[in-house]
């Protein structure tokens, strides 16, 4: 068995197949694995992202899903890597609303947990195409906690899910309880609201099969696209778009995602 750490505390032990798959899992949780010291460090380590148009209890549930990672969230003017600005929308269809890039897209979280892949369960198939200025529309009627989806922005690696297609749920769920819940219980609690339980079944219903329950309405079957908010950009045209330096005139960035609606 080895020995996984964080912060130079033990979280657990894994054997040897766990550990490689924690290694791929890792990133998309704010974390990276370091060989020479058998330990996961936070992976946004001098980044800055600014959020604009949160109150308080908001800002602080976002500060808790993120403070492994060691990014540094700021409401203040300053040069951020991400700057997030948020709004409230009132429009009855509306979620969420993402605007980056001169492209808006709407995202609907899915109304019941029907993932049939871990790479599904990632960031629960919300990986808009961003640069290092996002505007966020959210309905609180339809979408009660915003926190969660922008901390999925924030997390968001250059590595796609895809990578995780032959990840066994089963493992996924056992590092997600053994490894994330332990070093931060406040971001677990998103990823395990996959696994919700069944609905009491009363005197009058006990025949029929009990459905699964949601804090979200809408739904989304169409794959994710994947970009990493804080990687350089290539110096050719590219379809992956950097957030974190100055835009060049001339090339063309702009991506449509099509796990999106227009």
């Amino acid at each position: 068995m080895y020995s996984v750490s964080f912060n130079r505390k033990e979280v657990c032990k894994l054997s040897s197949e766990e550990l490689q798959i924690l290694k791929k899992i890792a990133v998309f949780w704010g974390l990276v694995w370091e060989d020479s010291t058998n330990q996961l460090n936070g992976r946004l380590l001098g980044k800055t992202v600014r959020i604009i148009g949160l109150n308080r209890k908001e800002l602080n549930r976002l500060n808790r899903s993120l403070e492994h990672t060691q990014a540094i969230i700021t409401t203040h003017p300053c040069h951020a890597d991400l700057t997030l600005s948020v709004f409230k929308e009132t429009a009855p269809k509306v979620t969420i609303k993402i605007e980056s890039n001169n492209q808006v897209f709407e995202f609907e979280p899915p109304s019941k947990p029907s993932f049939q892949s871990v790479s599904d369960m990632i960031y629960k198939r919300f990986e808009p195409v961003i640069s290092d200025a996002v505007k966020v529309y959210w309905n609180p009627v339809n979408c009660i906690d915003i926190t969660e989806w922008l901390a999925y922005l924030i997390l968001k690696p250059n590595e796609s899910t895809e990578l995780l297609q032959d990840v066994p749920l089963k493992t996924f769920e056992s590092l997600l309880r053994n490894v994330l819940v332990p070093i931060n219980p406040f971001l677990s609690s998103y990823q395990l609201k996959h696994y919700w339980p069944e609905i009491p079944k009363s005197k009058s219903d006990k025949q029929q099969s009990g459905e699964l329950i949601s804090s979200f309405k809408g739904k989304n079957n169409f794959p994710a696209t994947q970009i990493n908010p804080f990687k350089e950009k290539p110096e050719t045209p590219s379809t992956t778009i950097n957030p974190f330096k100055p835009k060049t005139e001339g090339k063309n960035n702009n991506v449509i995602n099509p796990f999106f609606k227009k």
